[in-house]
């Protein structure tokens, strides 16, 4: 074994104490010689210090000797080797030594540098000894003890800061010395220059981000800062990497006055990396945020300046939630990241509506925000690193965009929110994909959430809120279970919210609420005290109705009258979520329906919405079906006998409805459905209590028909001779009245479901029977409605009943109205169906229309299968012919066609506003009904599209020609209506269309409707007119939209000028009656087309899109196509004095859109120059061109709107016309002028001739509205003669007062 270089301790410390004799000795020698004032003579002492030299230059010997130094500086803090230092290069000098033994020592002596416990003389010692020596180096060791200083730095270790001052004393001496040239690079340089070539190396070769921190700090000290500036000027033009980033970052703080928004703006937008080595420079970047107060303000400052960073850049967007986070700067960040977020929301909406917005925009920064935004988001919440970076700002971004104020509409469907509700989503995302994190502090994360819900204002933010948690309940179910807790006060309070809030944030809990019995107590503790009290009831009756739902088993029951609640969880959610459903909670049920009776003395509205929850939940939860109907049927069998005293209290201040017995009726006949359902359906025995219950409750319904078939309105005291005026009495009879037509539109209802009424003669002769009670009592109620006077003092509340038939009971009572009895295995008496055709269907009819309305104002629900097929029913009855039996095919003009239009249209727009693309295959299967020609050829295009083409190529244009007919039974109002149905279901089917073809060609159909039919109903015809600009509007807005709009107003023009009556026009729609309103329209569709031109522009100027001259040049190009139809509109409103307000407010949209492209021009010339862009020379050519001849002929005659002058008008509308006309002129002239100055100052930018428009006589833009001062000094005096003379005039005339007759004095004294 070699064993040479294996050293016992007794060698070693024999070896230290060898050299520490040997640096005692040599330090005494060399002072003893200096002592002795260095004799020249002193051979010996020469020879021994070259011995040392020698000696020590061996390989062994030297790092024998380093071991030893470093070991003694450790223990003596570098006393010894300070003084040995010192004393060395002091004997070299002495003994004039080769240079071979300086540079060893020096290198020595950074490496001691590196020791920690150094004193702070040996240092100053070290200090001064480096100094002396760089100062007397040569060239070479410079460059050695320069690679050795780079070394140190780029391995990355940490350094002390004794052997940082080391270096910069090294940095600041080696160009001391003068004519030292050293080789750098294979050339020869001065220090200076070596200093500056060692520097920058350095600076591009550390990697370490610790190391050059040091680094900077060290050229800082040294006040080095033109080095770092040539550095960044060196980084600035090098492709961006990760590591140049970086370094950029850290140099930041020292060039910030010189490069700093250089920097900034460098690594805002080169700065693309992956989100990795993003993750380094985010780091650094927010360390610098905390600790400067600049860095943040120029980051910030620079992101406002440039906004469209925020959206291409994923680095610049993290540089804002990393200022976001920063305490200093966190509210004018939020409020910075905000107007983004608005931007996001309001501009997303905008592209969606408008293909030709899309096609002008292009690839705009709003989808790249947008993804951007879900890419930090998904890599900030896998990764928990990022928190330190981002902190809580993601989540306030998250609260942000849910509580924005443009979040105005949202769609609910299936019980979510539906549809690409864009910022929405997102923010709920960020939310949910926190929870998902963090899950040990989900339950904070639910109490800020709650906080923030108690305390919303809007009702959709709220909704929003209780969507998201439905999102964290169902994936974070159990952890969500473990933070139960968090939840108690807010149980406790859950009454404070609004009735609709409450209720869905228990639907959005309800499987934590189930599965911890401490919540429900909690609840049913606070409902048994509310429940008794009007303004919580409302809020109270849902919860408990919600409760006792799930309390028991639930099983699939058919239930076709409800659709599912917003934030419910259905049962297989529940079961998915852990959620046991099958086990049946006895106690909790018993509880909850003893607390529900207390309500049977609450007034009638709560006992209504009891009935209505008491269906749903049954309908939901069979086993609910039983216990419901018991307590309904028990509650109705203790009911006195119909009188208007029993049910109806009156007096001078309200009337009461004590008991809303349709309601209940209706309740008790669905729930009776149900249990026979549910006893087919479970067992082939007839099990005794349910089905005693059954024949109870049809007991009891039986009686109610056969008393409602028996008393006629005498007998009801309900005659033509009754009181139905406001008085106690008065107000009584009517309540009654109105609770007795509810009974039997419920009576009806039952014997049309129950009863059998198509099979049976007996039941149909009730149903009849009913009918015809309903009817007397319904003209005697017209009748003194008619005749009775509105009372002109307070109005008296008075108690209506109002019972509405389920929509599955009409659907069901209209289908086997219209359809034929052909089918084999249907049971129905042709006679009965014939009876109830000739008698219900009015009946059914004016239902049918009601309840449609109230679907549509979302105060009914319905589930999507109902609603399918009362649509269905509902279109084929409009149609007609050989769709429906023969006597259910009436003419357009029969009201029945008005209600079933309107139903139709009132019905699909909510169906498609609600279920979006859930429509597409109904809407497929419904044309393929009504047009069974070509069906299967044209299944692979869009189902709306279809319906939409069939609507205005078969059913408008046969509408369109039965006018006259319309006109001759005096039913104008039903056409109308009619129309108005028809474009309202194309403009809810149009929304379903996406494609660019299908929007063509429905814009053609509408311009064939213009053109082939003669349309003498301004209203319908305006009504035509906004449906097609709606679509053209949503369309690319081409040639084919303008030139249409070209050849209306050509049109226009020469009905106006033609004498000759009955010549062919173009569009059979104008003619003598419509041509004002067809050029009102005109002025319309291009105001519409140049409000999008402006709004587009408008985007542009605060989003990045890919070429704004292009942008440009599209926006002008409508503008130019537009100005054509604008200068004809002009001469109908100069030589035929047409339409004069809505061309004013035309010219005035037109100045408006060129101003503001004019303004963005100039805007976007401060920033670079745009003279060369083809949008100025296609504005010049706008400018000169239609736009100056509009400007030359508006400027002497639009503006001279004189109402006064109009003898149709009374005095009144004659002053406020001239009111209205003012402001229009105002703002016409307004824009007009701002339009010329911008373009002027456009002019003087550009320098471009082109843009210098000078208007003939112009009267408007030349104004000078300065005050000449000597002109209003003498008008002031005119004004005051004036005056004066009119005092004197008046004094002169003033009639001389009759002296009183004395007799008349004596009467008046006396």
């Amino acid at each position: 074994m070699d064993t040479s270089g294996v050293t016992s301790p007794t060698q070693s410390s024999q070896c230290i104490r060898t050299h520490e004799s040997f640096c005692t000795q040599f330090c005494a020698q060399v002072d003893k010689y200096v002592a002795s004032e260095c004799p020249q003579n002193n051979e010996k002492y020469v020879q021994q210090i070259t011995k040392i030299l020698l000696q020590l230059s061996e390989e062994r010997r030297w790092q024998n000797f380093t071991n030893f130094v470093k070991q003694q500086c450790e223990k003596d803090g570098g006393e010894l080797f300070s003084n040995f230092v010192k004393r060395w290069y002091t004997a070299i000098g002495h003994v004039n030594a080769e240079t071979d033994h300086v540079l060893p020592m020096l290198l020595l002596v950074m490496e001691v540098m590196k020791i920690d416990n150094l004193g702070y003389e040996p240092i100053i010692v070290l200090h001064d000894v480096l100094e002396e020596q760089i100062y007397k180096m040569n060239g070479n060791d410079t460059k050695i003890l320069g690679t050795y200083i780079a070394e140190n730095f780029i391995s990355g270790c940490i350094l002390k800061k004794s052997w940082l001052s080391a270096t910069a004393i090294f940095i600041q001496c080696v160009v001391k010395a003068k004519g030292k040239l050293i080789e750098w690079e294979e050339n020869t340089v001065d220090c200076m220059e070596y200093r500056v070539a060692f520097l920058l190396k350095l600076l591009s070769d550390v990697v370490s981000c610790s190391s050059l921190k040091e680094f900077v700090f060290l050229l800082r000290k040294c006040s080095l800062h033109e080095i770092l500036n040539l550095f960044v000027e060196k980084m600035l033009y090098t492709e961006a990497t990760p590591e140049i980033c970086l370094k950029l970052i850290v140099v930041l703080p020292e060039v910030i006055n010189w490069k700093g928004e250089q920097v900034c703006d460098h690594l805002l937008t080169k700065a693309d990396f992956p989100f990795e080595d993003l993750y380094m420079l985010s780091v650094e970047l927010h360390e610098l945020f905390e600790s400067s107060v600049t860095i943040p303000k120029l980051f910030l400052a620079r992101l406002k300046r440039h906004r469209q960073l925020v959206s291409c850049s994923r680095f610049a967007l993290i540089c804002l939630l990393s200022l976001c986070n920063t305490t200093r700067y966190h509210s004018v960040s939020m409020a910075e990241l905000k107007q983004n977020v608005v931007k996001l929301q309001k501009h997303c909406d905008g592209l969606r509506r408008s293909a030709w917005v899309r096609d002008v925009v292009g690839d705009c920064d709003v989808e790249t925000l947008k993804g951007n935004l879900d890419a930090v988001v998904e890599v900030a919440v896998s990764d928990t690193k990022w928190c330190s970076v981002i902190g809580s700002a993601l989540e306030q971004v998250a609260f942000m965009l849910l509580l924005d104020k443009c979040n105005t509409e949202i769609k609910i469907s299936n019980g979510r929110i539906a549809g690409d509700t864009g910022a929405v989503s997102l923010g709920k995302s960020i939310l949910v994909s926190l929870a998902r994190v963090d899950v040990a502090s989900i339950g904070q994360l639910l109490e800020r959430i709650l906080t923030i819900l108690f305390t919303c204002v809007k009702q959709n933010s709220a909704l929003i809120l209780i969507d998201t948690i439905v999102d964290i309940v169902s994936q974070q179910t159990v952890h969500v279970l473990n933070a139960w807790k968090s939840l108690r006060s807010w149980m406790d309070s859950i009454c404070d919210l609004k009735e609709s809030i409450a209720v869905s944030l228990v639907r959005a809990l309800l499987p934590v609420i189930i599965l911890r019995p401490q919540l429900i107590a909690i609840m049913l503790n606070r409902m048994k005290k509310y429940v008794l009290c009007g303004s919580t009831v409302a809020t109270v009756l849902p919860i408990l109705l919600l409760l006792l739902r799930s309390s028991t088993m639930r099983s699939a029951v058919k239930s076709d009258y409800y659709s599912q609640s917003f934030a419910t969880f259905s049962t297989q959610a529940l079961q998915n979520m852990g959620v046991e459903t099958k086990n049946t909670n006895v106690e909790l049920s018993l509880e909850i329906i003893g607390i529900l009776k207390r309500t049977f003395s609450q007034p009638a509205n709560v006992k209504s919405m009891l009935y209505r929850g008491v269906v749903e939940a049954a309908s939901a939860n069979q086993n609910l079906v039983y216990p419901t109907l018991d307590l309904l049927v028990t509650h109705l069998a203790t009911l006195q006998q119909i009188s208007l005293c029993t049910y109806i209290e009156s007096s001078k201040s309200s009337t009461i409805l004590l008991e809303p017995l349709s309601d209940l009726v209706q309740a008790v006949s669905l729930l009776m459905r149900l249990s026979i359902y549910s006893l087919r359906n479970t067992s082939t025995q007839v099990v005794c209590g349910e089905n005693a219950k059954v024949c109870q409750a049809m007991f009891e319904l039986d009686k109610l028909v056969e008393f409602a078939i028996d008393r006629d309105v005498h007998d009801l005291r309900l005659d033509k001779l009754s009181d139905f005026s406001l008085s106690a009495t008065g107000r009584a009879n009517l309540s009654f009245a109105s609770l007795m037509i509810s009974l039997y539109d419920a009576l009806i209802e039952h014997l049309w479901n129950v009863s059998c009424a198509l099979t049976r003669r007996e039941v149909t002769e009730k149903v009849l029977a009913l009918l015809r009670r309903r009817e007397e009592l319904d003209e005697v109620l017209k009748e003194k409605s008619a005749k009775k006077k509105e009372s002109k003092g307070d109005k008296i509340a008075i108690a209506y009943s109002s019972t509405t038939p389920y929509l599955q009971s009409i659907t069901s009572i209209l289908s086997r109205f219209i359809q034929s009895v052909n089918e084999e295995g249907i049971d129905i008496d042709e006679e009965c169906l014939q009876l109830l055709r000739e008698n219900a269907f009015v009946w059914a009819m004016d239902w049918a229309q009601r309840i449609s309305i109230d679907i549509y104002k979302c105060k009914t629900h319905a589930p999507f299968v109902v609603l399918s097929s009362f649509s269905r029913i509902m279109l084929l009855l409009y149609i007609g012919g050989s769709f429906v039996h023969e006597s259910a095919s009436f003419e357009l003009w029969n009201h029945k066609c008005t209600q079933a239009a309107m139903a139709f249209s009132n019905v699909i727009s909510l169906m498609i506003s609600k279920y979006g693309s859930r429509c597409d295959g109904f809407l497929m299967e419904m044309w393929q009904i009504v047009d069974k020609s070509n069906g299967a050829q044209r299944k692979h295009e869009n189902a709306a599209s279809l319906l939409i083409q069939f609507i205005l190529s078969h059913l408008m244009p046969k509408l369109l020609e039965t006018y006259k007919d319309f006109e001759e039974r005096m039913m104008a109002s039903d056409f109308t209506h009619q129309v108005f149905a028809l474009i309202a279901t194309c403009r809810a089917l149009f929304k379903q269309i996406s494609n660019d073809k299908a929007q063509l060609k429905c814009a053609k159909l509408t311009r064939n409707i213009l053109q082939k039919n003669e349309i003498n109903n301004k209203t319908v015809l305006k009504e035509i007119w906004h449906l097609y600009m709606h679509i053209e509007r949503a369309g690319n807005c081409d040639f084919h939209y303008t030139n249409f709009l070209r050849t209306v107003a050509t049109q226009i023009i020469a009905l106006l000028s033609d004498k000759e009556k009955g010549t062919a026009h173009f569009l059979a729609s104008i003619n003598d009656i419509t041509v004002e309103t067809s050029a009102e329209m005109i002025a319309e569709a291009c105001s519409a087309s140049l409000s999008d031109a402006r709004l587009t522009t408008e985007m542009m100027s605060q989003i990045f899109i890919s070429s704004m001259d292009v942008g440009l040049v599209k926006v002008i190009d409508l503008c130019s196509r537009l100005a054509d139809v604008v200068l004809l509109l002009l001469s109908v409103h100069i030589d035929y004095a047409v339409a004069k307000e809505p061309i004013c407010a035309l010219l005035t949209a037109q100045y408006e859109t060129l101003n503001v492209v004019v303004k963005l021009m100039l805007k976007t010339h401060k920033h670079g120059d745009i003279s060369e862009w083809m949008s100025v020379t296609k504005l010049a050519t706008l400018a000169r061109g239609s736009v100056l001849r509009i400007m030359e002929n508006a400027d002497e005659n639009v503006g001279t709107l004189n109402p006064l002058d109009e003898p149709s008008l009374t005095h009144n509308r004659k002053i406020l016309k001239s009111q209205k006309d003012e402001t229009l002129y105002v703002t016409y002239v307004r824009s007009r002028e701002l339009y010329q100055a911008n373009l002027l100052l456009l002019c003087s930018a550009l320098r471009d001739d082109r843009l210098d428009i000078q208007v003939r006589n112009n009267s408007i833009g030349v104004r000078d509205f300065r005050i000449d001062a000597e002109k209003l000094r003498q008008r002031v005096e005119e004004l005051g003669e004036e005056a004066e003379n009119e005092g004197q005039v008046r004094e002169e005339q003033r009639p001389v007062k009759k002296r009183a007759r004395t007799e008349k004095e004596g009467v008046i004294n006396a």
